[in-house]
This record gives C-alpha cells, sequence and structure tokens, in this order.
C-alpha cells in the first residue's frame, strides 16, 4: 500500500499598497506585465496542451484583472513592476513547493522501496532462505527500468508472500513452544532461552530441532511420570507395611497420587504429588526415610528374634508355644508386632532369672564337654574362674560369662575341625591297615563264598592305607601353623598330636617287626621253619593251578603283607 505524505500548502496572497487614485485624464494604461503577456518564451513548461492552454487562460484573465485594478488605482510603472515581480516570485515559489512535493514523494517510494527490500533480505534470514533476485523480476525484466510505483507493488508482493510464510511457520513454532511450556510448567522446570525465542529463526531446519526437543521433552515427562509413580508405589507399600498413618500433607499426596498403577494429576493437588522436580525430590527423600525405618525395624525385630530364639532354646520351651507365638506375628513390621515381641522378651527374661540355677549348671556340663573335646589346657580352665561361683552367686551376669565361655570353646572346637578331620582319617586308615594285616594271616579267606567281596574289602583297605604317608604330611603341616598361631602344642588324647602320631607310627613298626620274627619248630629244634615257596593243600600235595582271579587275589595279599 501506497504511503504517501502530502505536505501541507499554503496559498499565496498578493498584498498591494492603496495610493490615491490618479485621475482619469493622467492615467496611462501600463504595458502588460514582462513574462505574462507579450513575452513569449519566457515560461517554457512540458504538460498538455490542455494544461498548457488552461494556464495561459489562467495569466491572461489574470494579467486583464490586475491591469484594470491598476488603471482605475492609477498604479505607475514602477509599482506595476513591483507588484508584477511579487507575483512572478510568488508563481515560482508556488512551482518550487510543488516540485518539492513531488520529489518528497518520489523520495517516499524509494525509501518504501529500500525498506521492502530489506524486509525481504529479513524475512529470508529469518526462514533461512535464499533471498529472492531483487535486481529481476519473475520474468528476468531489469526491475530499475519500471516505474517507482511498480517496483513497490512488485517488492510489496514479495514481502506479503514472505510474511505469509512467517506468519505460518511463527504460527507453527508457537504451538511448539506452548507444549515445551506446559511440558515445563507440569514439570516445574525452567525452559531453556534457546527455546523461548520462536522470531529469530523461522527456518525448516530449526523447526525440526523444534520437534526434536519436544521429543525429548515428552520422553522426559513420561520417564518422570514413571519415576514418580514408582517412588510413590514404594512409598505407598512401605507405609501399609509397617502401618504409618501420617496426616502430612506429602504422605496425603503419596497415598492417594496413583491408582490403578496410574499417576491422578500432573499438577500437584491436596491428594497428588504431580511430576514436578522439587516434589520428586520429597518424595525420594521420603522413600528414604521409609526405607531408613524399615531396615531398623527389620533389624530390630531379628535381633529380638534372636534373643527369643535363645531364650528358647536355653529354657528349652515346648516347640508348640513357640509356634504359638510365631502364629500371632501377623501385623509385619507394625509397631504392634514390636510391642508384641518386646512383650515376650520381658516375659522370658524373667523366666530365665526364675530358672538360672537350672541354666547355669547345663552350661557347666556343655563347658566340660567342650574342655575334653577341644583338650582345653588345664591351666586355661583354672583360670575361668566363674565356673567354680556358688549357687548364691548365680546371676543373669556369671550367665552370660559361661555363654561368653563357650563361644570362645566352640570358636577353638570351629578352628580344630581341619586338623581333626585328617586325624580321624588318619585312624580310620591306620586301623584299615591294622585290619588287614591281620586278615592276611589266614591263608585260606579266598576260598570261601564270599571271596569275592572279601577281595574287595582288603583292596579298600589297602587303599585306606596307602593314604597314611599324605595325611601325616598333612597333619603335621597343619599343627605348625597350629603352634604358631595358638602358641601351643594341638594336644589329643591326653598328649601332643605330634606325639601321638609318633605313638602311632612307632606301634605300627613294632606290629611289622613282630611279624618279620621266626616262628620255632613245634619239635623243639630250636630252628626256624622256612615258608615254603609253592603253596601246599590240606594233604601236603602242592595245590593245583589256580585262575587267574584267584592268583590275582593271592598276589594282592603277597603285596599287603610286604
Amino acid at each position: 500500500q501506497r504511503q504517501r505524505a502530502e505536505p501541507r500548502r499554503t496559498r499565496a496572497s498578493c498584498r498591494f499598497s492603496l495610493r490615491p487614485m490618479a485621475s482619469p485624464a493622467a492615467a496611462t494604461p501600463p504595458p502588460p506585465p514582462s513574462g505574462i503577456t507579450g513575452a513569449p518564451g519566457a515560461m517554457e513548461v512540458h504538460l498538455p496542451s490542455e494544461c498548457r492552454d488552461q494556464l495561459g487562460t489562467i495569466l491572461n484573465s489574470t494579467a486583464q484583472r490586475l491591469e484594470a485594478i491598476w488603471n482605475e488605482v492609477g498604479f505607475s510603472e514602477t509599482e506595476r513592476r513591483v507588484q508584477v515581480d511579487a507575483l512572478i516570485k510568488e508563481v515560482e515559489r508556488l512551482c518550487e513547493e510543488k516540485v518539492a512535493d513531488e520529489e518528497a514523494v518520489r523520495d517516499t517510494f524509494l525509501s518504501s522501496i529500500a525498506e521492502n527490500k530489506d524486509k525481504v533480505l529479513d524475512c529470508a534470514r529469518r526462514l533461512n532462505e535464499e533471498p529472492p533476485d531483487l535486481e529481476h523480476d519473475e520474468e528476468g525484466a531489469l526491475m530499475s527500468s519500471f516505474a517507482l510505483t511498480e517496483q513497490l507493488v512488485h517488492y510489496e508482493h514479495v514481502v506479503a508472500k514472505l510474511e505469509e510464510k512467517i506468519v505460518f511457520q511463527t504460527e507453527k513454532f508457537r504451538e511448539l513452544r506452548d507444549q515445551l511450556l506446559q511440558i515445563c510448567d507440569e514439570m516445574e522446570d525452567d525452559l531453556a532461552p534457546e527455546w523461548q525465542d520462536i522470531t529469530a529463526d523461522l527456518s525448516d531446519r530449526h523447526m525440526a530441532e523444534y520437534q526434536e526437543q519436544v521429543t525429548a521433552m515428552l520422553e522426559s515427562k513420561t520417564q518422570r511420570i514413571t519415576e514418580v509413580v514408582k517412588v510413590v508405589v514404594t512409598c505407598q507399600e512401605l507405609l501399609k507395611e509397617m502401618d504409618i498413618n501420617s496426616s502430612a500433607e506429602l504422605d496425603c499426596q503419596i497415598l492417594g497420587g496413583v491408582d490403578d498403577g496410574s499417576l491422578v494429576s500432573m499438577k500437584p493437588t491436596a491428594s497428588c504429588p504431580g511430576i514436578g522436580s522439587p516434589n520428586l525430590a520429597r518424595l525420594q527423600d521420603r522413600a528414604q526415610e521409609l526405607a531408613a525405618e524399615r531396615e531398623h525395624r527389620a533389624n530390630y525385630l531379628f535381633d529380638i528374634g534372636e534373643k527369643l530364639t535363645a531364650l528358647w532354646q536355653l529354657l528349652q520351651l515346648p516347640v508348640e508355644e513357640q509356634e504359638a507365638f510365631e502364629k500371632n506375628l501377623t501385623d509385619g513390621l507394625t509397631e504392634k508386632t514390636i510391642q508384641t515381641g518386646e512383650k515376650e522378651l520381658e516375659r522370658l527374661e524373667a523366666l530365665k532369672l526364675e530358672k538360672i540355677k537350672e541354666i547355669i549348671e547345663m552350661k557347666r556340663s556343655v563347658i566340660a564337654g567342650l574342655w575334653d573335646e577341644t583338650s582345653y589346657p588345664n591351666h586355661l580352665r583354672e583360670a575361668f574362674a566363674a565356673i567354680r561361683v556358688p549357687e548364691e552367686g548365680f546371676t543373669d551376669d556369671l550367665l552370660n560369662q559361661h555363654e561368653k565361655h563357650i563361644a570362645v570353646l566352640q570358636q577353638r572346637l570351629s578352628k580344630m575341625q581341619p586338623i581333626l578331620k585328617n586325624v580321624k582319617k588318619y585312624e580310620e586308615a591306620y586301623d584299615a591297615r591294622a585290619q588287614l594285616e591281620e586278615l592276611q594271616k589266614d591263608k585260606d579267606r579266598f576260598k570261601g563264598r564270599n571271596s569275592a567281596a572279601q577281595f574287595k574289602s582288603e583292596e579298600q583297605m589297602n587303599k585306606k592305607g596307602k593314604t597314611i604317608p599324605k595325611l601325616k604330611e598333612q597333619i603335621q603341616k597343619q599343627l605348625k601353623d597350629w603352634l604358631a598361631s595358638e602358641d601351643e602344642p594341638f594336644m589329643y588324647s591326653n598328649m601332643s598330636c605330634e606325639d601321638w602320631l609318633n605313638t602311632r607310627e612307632e606301634d605300627w613298626r613294632l606290629l611289622k617287626e613282630s611279624k618279620k620274627k621266626p616262628k620255632i619248630s613245634d619239635a623243639g629244634s630250636g630252628g626256624f621253619t622256612p615258608v615254603a615257596p609253592v603253596p601246599v593243600g590240606r594233604q601236603g600235595k602242592p595245590r593245583k593251578r589256580t585262575s587267574t582271579k584267584q592268583a590275582d587275589q593271592e598276589n594282592l595279599a603277597a603285596s599287603n603283607t610286604d
């Protein structure tokens, strides 16, 4: 649309001085004004013919009327010249003013064209597009060959098309930004400054970035909802499990915030925490508090349970009584459960004091058994003075001393178990070897119906006997480690285990030596009866050729004897 400034115009008025009228006789008609009449070529205007005729008529009419007036007044030639010059100057001023007005209109057109060109460039920049050719129109014609009005219309049309696209893009950006603002409002987060300005860059590339940001924010919102629901459900379960009835605002929001696995509201209400960051932090803190409280109650009840179990075992109460108590504990980690456990613990502690004598005597019996089982040194037994306190000194503290001493002995026994385990294996292997040695005295042991079983049994005994060297080596290493850690020898069967091993080895050596001594003949000749190299039967005749299996059995027996 054309904006044209119309300057304010003022009509010029000719002012003449009034003089005394001259006599008609003296009045001499003045010549026509120079430049108006009788001066052809003085005013050369390139106007249409009708305009020139109209101007000429105006000037002639004006000259005649002035001539008549001046004659009537009696102006002199000088006065008339002055008036004509003034009139000419006024006409020149009006012409200059008209030219200035039209130049202003032209400048306005040029300015509007320049502004529209700048708008075209700005729109193209905001749309991140290549600006159109401003020097040519759509058909390639040079724009400077057109009139200014036509140029202005062309540029205004280009601007209108670009601005229409800008309006369309701006509306789409506004919708995307509104989505971001809504999500941030629900999550109670601030929208980053780069996503708040939707006017600087309206390009499709930036539009894609906005859409990606909206998608990312929607995913964040979904994750936030999932996280809030998870924390709320966790808190609900903990509150229910511990039977905590709280009227605090946050607990009320927790209890009513999730219905059928879904969050009731995205915004915080009296019965829902919403998905805002501040409330999420409060929910997480509350969840940690409830989890810590649950752990505290669980540990406390566990300690009570261990004490109750120990007292039930100590007092040897009927299993039915224990089961009846446990059956009544159906309230989980509530205060009621804790109070029930504390009450039962108090009852058993009182009952323990009533039976303190019986309990301490039983503990002393256990200690005596552990002393023997662990070969507890006599000087350490004497050092445990609590076992000699008379009945009138039986207290709960004395009972604790006995229980602690039992724990020490049990720990000692547990530490001794690896050595005792190998010692037991050694004894079994030693006994198997000795038994096999005794069995081999019977040369006819494989003749019976159970020869196969006998052969298998002796084979197992032989295997056990062969493990003795390795077991002895392991035991000696364990005894060395025990002496280094306990600073005392490992006792077994009322002697050091090392001496016990040596005794067993000596017994075996003596047994083997006694076997090697020659037998005295029945005839009393004092000589030795040699062992026949060839086995004979009952009648003194050579034994028949034996089967392969029987030969193997005899070879095994011979190897065992060696």
